[in-house]
């Protein structure tokens, strides 16, 4: 950065409008190449640069003759640059910025060049001094494919024949170091400093006569020399032949010509007269017969430059390709599609290099033919399989991003489609997101139905590679767009398909609302159709709520599957799903309920409270009494001990049972014979249980203790197992709980008129007993009746019904207890 300023501030336009590297790329002759680039477009150029330092350095007093020969070799590089920049053609090495002169360097800039032959070939050379050294080269360039040679020496002809044949130049001096290869891969020719001009009157010699005060690389090296220019002194176009010849030994020997004189004109004459007897070394055969017509004596028996194009030399089909690649503008439209169509199966065949740089490159400026892009897509993607992933990013997506918008092509769309799996293999994931979807986007709104069918499997087979932020607000829409207009059924089936990879790569949310609703609009009855749909169902299945579904996906797959026109196969594929998502159903739902019960499991009162034949209670409920007025808070029904585990409620006396109707005959029929309504759990009641004061009723008539010896009555029980609740009744509220007086039984005096009529007593009862009040809580079953038996009066011991009062009731006294005899009536007559 600090020489740069330097050199900028010294003066010269070149370091002010490029930014230049500040090591050389490569060394080639008298010149350091740097690369660098154009600050105002980013333009690659190469910069050309002689420091004067190294010519006038080891001579410290140089005499004035010396001083002249300075003078010549700055105007001689100054030749080579300004006659670049006069000749332009395809093989000549192009200018950028003409030279300029400082007071310590002369400089220029060309195209931008990668090496030069002599870098190539890792020729071991002399430095400006003579000192022996290996020019700087970069690694990757110095091993050249035998193609890469061909197309080179072809392309060297080619600009030969341009010099000889239209501008009437001699080059004069073509070693390997006047040859550049571009960063195409095509071959360029510089050094022009010793060019001369055979259409003059009179051409200006220079003989080649070596000044050993002068380095090697400022003079002409007689090496690659004919034999009549350096020993006749004569100027002829075919003497540039000769040293074509020296080239092509040179480039499979590395670097040596086969004169090797070292600037000794003596050495020089021996070796010519035997030419042909000169080991050429390792040249390949197909060269071997091109040789004895370029390396020869006289300049009459040699190829010229055009003939040696059409030589056997490069009459192969590789040559011959490139060839038609390079006059590819001037062929009509049918030999560019046939060209293209059998392009495809000669690439193979080509060096990867060769492809990378030179046909790459032209398919590339050709692809601006619309009509023929179809044809050149497939060979482009060929040599994208071998371009570096960081060539590909740089060179090639900036020119497929043009081509990936070309909308009025659908045959090229499809193309470009069928080998995208290459670009995103070379592809960043940004880059494939920014540059290369834009294309699938292109295809899904095309509107032409087999562009949209590529389309739609493309994105099978990219999905996994996208971001979820991309399926779901620029990708998915399109496709449902596309799948709700088509009118093709082959769309419609692709499209499903790519739900079927959508659902895998996106949430619940977007499954539900958008997947759902689209495949309920699915109208058609085509097995192809529903078979997808099931497909997509089937894997929305796996992360759906299990209420959706058994509200949506069930019943549409019941009724998809109705369809006449499936298959049986077909349809016991949708059972196979339906019995699944059920399946599913039943397993997750069950386990749900299982678990909650386990946290809330009910109170069984069969197990919470035993009934009197069960013996002592379980551990019970804790009731709001015992929680006052203390206790260990576990209801334990007995005899003493009322339903909710208080025995005495607080006055210590045990409570006589208490009629849930006192006066069941008020009661009217209508209410009689009205059902018990069980709006409510019934509480848990027994006769033996001890009401608080405040809910006692009036005393009853003194009545004698039941007899135990009455077995043949049915046990009353209470028709619910819920706990008990306070009475509610009118009776119980207005009127005071009285203590109950036990008389002694009277003694009869007599059996006539006061006896009981056992007979009638045993007959059943012509009026049915009176169902409780409906705003009771509890009420009569016996337990014959299965209906009622085993609700919740199961755990009272067996009761008595109340006394009447006097008043006639329906309710039958219980017999006399055999083993007795009559003595066992007179507990009953107060009930008469």
């Amino acid at each position: 950065m600090f020489s740069n300023a330097l050199k900028a501030l010294s003066g010269g336009n070149i370091y002010k409008s490029y930014s230049v590297d500040s090591t050389p790329a490569f060394v080639s002759g008298p010149w350091k190449v740097y690369d660098a680039t154009k600050r105002s477009n980013k333009q690659a150029v190469s910069v050309f640069v002689f420091e004067k330092k190294n010519l006038e350095a080891p001579l410290q007093k140089p005499s004035p003759l010396v001083q002249a020969k300075y003078a010549q070799i700055y105007e001689q590089l100054k030749r080579e640059a300004s006659s670049l920049s006069r000749l332009r053609h395809p093989s000549i090495l192009e200018v950028a910025e003409p030279v300029e002169e400082t007071a310590k360097t002369l400089i220029f800039a060309t195209e931008r060049v990668t090496a030069s032959l002599a870098t190539l070939t890792g020729k071991k050379d002399e430095d400006s001094f003579g000192r022996k050294g290996t020019r700087t080269s970069r690694p990757q360039e110095t091993d050249v494919d035998e193609l890469e040679i061909q197309k080179g020496l072809l392309q060297v002809a080619k600009g030969l024949s341009f010099l000889h044949e239209q501008a009437g130049i001699l080059h004069s001096n073509l070693i390997p170091e006047a040859i550049y290869v571009n960063a195409k891969g095509d071959w360029k020719i510089s050094g022009l400093g010793f060019s001369i001009s055979f259409r003059d009157a009179k051409p200006q010699y220079d003989y080649p006569e070596y000044d050993p005060r002068l380095p090697k690389n400022v003079q002409r090296d007689i090496d690659f020399a004919a034999p009549e220019f350096v020993i006749e002194e004569q100027v002829d176009p075919l003497s540039d032949m000769f040293s074509l010849g020296c080239l092509i030994v040179a480039m499979h020997n590395r670097g040596a010509s086969p004169v090797r004189a070292d600037h000794n004109t003596h050495v020089y004459r021996k070796i010519v007269e035997r030419l042909d007897r000169l080991d050429w070394g390792q040249v390949p055969s197909y060269i071997t017969h091109v040789l004895p017509q370029l390396l020869t004596r006289r300049p009459v028996n040699r190829l010229s430059a055009s003939a040696f194009q059409s030589s056997k030399f490069s009459d192969n089909i590789l040559m011959n390709t490139i060839r038609f690649l390079e006059a590819f503008p001037e062929k009509s439209d049918h030999e560019k599609a046939s060209f293209m169509r059998g392009l495809l199966r000669v690439l193979p065949q080509f060096p990867d290099r060769v492809l990378q740089r030179k046909v790459l490159p032209s398919l590339l400026e050709e692809s601006k033919d619309h009509p023929l892009l179809h044809l050149t897509i497939p060979n482009i993607y060929l040599i994208i399989t071998k371009t570096p992933q960081s060539d590909f990013s740089a060179k090639v997506l900036p020119k497929l991003k043009t081509i990936f918008l070309v909308k009025d092509q659908p045959q090229a769309t499809v193309a470009m489609l069928e080998g995208l799996h290459v670009v995103k293999e070379k592809a960043t994931a940004k880059e494939f997101k920014e540059d290369v979807m834009p294309l699938i986007y292109a295809a899904l709104e095309s509107g032409v139905h087999y562009v949209q069918d590529k389309a739609l499997k493309v994105i099978g087979e990219i999905a996994a590679d996208l971001d979820f932020t991309t399926i779901k607000s620029r990708l998915f829409p399109k496709v449902a767009d596309v799948f709700t207009k088509t009118s093709m059924l082959s769309v419609q089936v692709t499209a499903l398909e790519t739900f079927l990879i959508i659902v895998k790569h996106v949430d619940k949310y977007l499954v539900t609302e958008k997947i759902l609703p689209l495949l309920q609009t699915v109208k058609t009855k085509e097995p192809a159709v529903l078979i997808a749909a099931l497909a997509v169902y089937e894997e929305s299945g796996k992360m759906l709520d299990l209420e959706i579904i058994a509200a949506q996906v069930l019943p549409r797959l019941w009724e998809l599957s109705l369809t006449p026109l499936l298959n049986l196969q077909q349809f016991k594929t949708f059972m196979k799903v339906i019995k699944d998502l059920s399946s599913r159903i039943e397993e997750e739902h069950g386990r749900k309920l299982a678990d909650l019960g386990s946290v809330s499991e009910p109170i069984n009162s069969n197990t919470a409270v035993k009934g009197p034949a069960g013996g002592a209670a379980d551990e019970g409920p804790i009731d709001f009494e015992t929680l006052v007025l203390g206790g260990n808070g576990v209801s334990q029904p007995n005899s003493s001990t009322n339903s909710v585990g208080n025995s005495s409620m607080g006055f210590g006396a045990p409570m006589e049972p208490v009629p849930s109707n006192p006066f069941p005959s008020r009661q009217s029929p209508a209410i009689r014979a009205a059902p018990p309504k069980s709006t409510s759990p019934a509480p848990t009641f027994s006769w033996s249980t001890q009401v608080s004061p405040q809910a006692r009723p009036p005393p009853a008539p003194a009545r004698q203790q039941p007899l135990t010896g009455l077995s043949s009555f049915p046990v009353m029980q209470s028709t619910s197992q819920a706990s008990y609740q306070q009475p509610t009744t009118n009776y119980f509220q207005s009127q005071p709980v009285q203590p109950v007086q036990r008389p002694q039984p009277p003694q009869p005096s007599s059996t006539a008129g006061t006896g009981i009529d056992w007979s009638a007593a045993m007959r059943k009862p012509t009026q049915p007993i009176p169902p409780p009040p409906q705003n009771n809580t509890f009420g009569w079953s016996t337990q014959n009746n299965n209906a009622t038996t085993n609700s919740s009066m199961s755990s009272f011991p067996s009761i008595m019904p109340p006394p009447n009062s006097g008043l006639k009731t329906p309710s039958i006294p219980p017999p006399p207890k055999p083993s007795n005899g009559m003595g066992s009536l007179d507990a009953y007559k107060p009930l008469l």
